[in-house]
């Protein structure tokens, strides 16, 4: 059998020879049922397709996922002025955070992830995939990212959020103790750091469990609204029977839930824990774990358990620098809520979903003037996967031991209206 090529390739004699030969050598049975009595074999020869310009990646760098912006280390370099030192905003586990501008005029917020990290170039793909996915007003923005095959420079660029965390004005100074946070600014805060972790819980698809939400993952703008930010521990939830993932325990001392840290089970509500330790942070206004604390005060969920098992003693927890000036009743709701959160056994404590209708409730308390409207349409059946109940009754835990604790005690607003608001806004 002799071939010839294909117009517009071209082979040497000698390659010719060499296919022809190791054609021979090898028998084609050909299925006469199928083509006929055919005694000729055509063979035509291709030029491979070029991949398409996205595709192509420069010597040394990951291939590009087609979801999100690459951007090179170069273009970084110059955003950050050869990231110097004074453009550095903080330093974490994995890595340096740069502030620069791109050359669009982007303000963006720079990650330079530590060479020989906890991931490899498969999982740094994997989570520049995840996080592309992620869209929402509470949670910070990935504007693009650079990938390198030996990991050296492996970069994730965000959105800028100007204000600093929510740890720098609780803990730090001169933001924290210049001027402390109101009461309202921590209850809006409270309010869209627990929508940023509603929608990774039960709206974004797969589940996605942040693992490592603590005070300094939540940042503020400059009007105090809050974005989580992050997601480098992030995974994933599991599907089908499984509720938890067996995994290494990684997280923050003092936020970490007691059953991730002694089994490695993370589940769901391991995120739950957490929040419930921000919320105590937001009404204490000391920090997860201080030394400085009086002996057997170090560590504030055990310090604050007893006390909010007792609603006389409740304002012993309230943040000096408050100077007493809050609402007493939504301060004991606030407090019921973030005891929910922090119950030892996962089970008891609530949904995140939960947790923002309770907020927006005590929110629409401290609002309430007349009685709301009764909206014109009903909800629409198909709701979001918040756990809601449509009853007009006040608690809105559906397990646990708080479950059929009121948070109200104005009936006329319902959670109906909570729920019709919910829509409106989009949580």
């Amino acid at each position: 059998m002799d071939i010839a090529p294909h117009t517009g390739l071209s082979f040497s004699a000698d390659k010719i020879i060499a296919m022809n030969s190791s054609l021979a050598l090898h028998r084609v049975h050909v299925n006469p049922d199928l083509v006929g009595d055919y005694k000729l074999l055509n063979l035509t020869w291709f030029r491979p397709l070029a991949p398409p310009p996205d595709a192509l990646s420069v010597e040394g760098s990951l291939p590009h996922p087609t979801s999100t912006r690459f951007l090179s280390y170069e273009e970084l370099k110059e955003a950050t002025n050869n990231f110097e030192p004074t453009s550095m905003l903080g330093e974490g586990g994995f890595g340096r955070v740069f502030k620069g501008v791109l050359s669009d005029g982007t303000a963006v917020a720079i990650k330079k992830l530590s060479s020989g990290g906890h991931q490899g170039d498969k999982e740094f793909l994997v989570e520049i995939e995840m996080l592309s996915r992620l869209h929402h007003r509470n949670l910070v923005k990935l504007v693009g990212y650079c990938g390198s095959r030996d990991s050296s420079q492996n970069l994730l660029c965000y959105e800028l959020v100007p204000n600093g965390s929510l740890e720098s004005w609780l803990h730090g100074s001169p933001l924290g103790g210049n001027c402390p946070l109101d009461w309202d600014t921590r209850m809006r805060i409270a309010l869209d750091a627990a929508r940023g972790l509603a929608y990774l819980h039960e709206d974004s698809q797969p589940c996605v469990i942040h693992r490592d939400f603590k005070a300094s993952n939540i940042l503020l703008e400059n009007n105090f609204h809050a974005k989580v930010a992050d997601f480098g521990l992030a995974k994933q939830a599991p599907e089908g029977r499984a509720n938890y993932l067996s995994t290494r325990v990684m997280g923050t001392f003092g936020y970490v839930a007691p059953e991730y840290a002694m089994t490695g089970h993370l589940l769901v509500k391991s995120d739950v824990y957490s929040y419930g330790v921000v919320l105590l942070e937001l009404l204490t206004g000391r920090r997860p774990v201080d030394m400085s604390q009086p002996s057997g005060q170090e560590n504030l969920v055990t310090w604050a358990r007893p006390i909010l098992r007792d609603n006389n003693r409740l304002e012993e927890l309230a943040d000096p620098r408050l100077a007493g000036k809050y609402p007493k009743d939504d301060f004991v709701r606030v407090c019921t809520i973030a005891a929910a959160c922090v119950a030892h056994e996962a089970n008891q404590r609530p949904t995140i979903g939960e947790v923002v209708q309770s907020l927006k409730m005590v929110q629409r308390v401290a609002e309430y003037q007349d009685p709301l409207p009764t909206p014109s349409t009903q909800p629409n059946n198909k709701q979001s996967s918040t756990t809601y109940e449509s009853d007009a009754t006040s608690s809105m835990f559906s397990s646990g031991p708080f479950s059929g604790l009121s948070l109200l005690d104005n009936d006329n607003i319902s959670k109906a209206a909570v729920f019709s608001e919910d829509l409106h806004e989009g949580r």
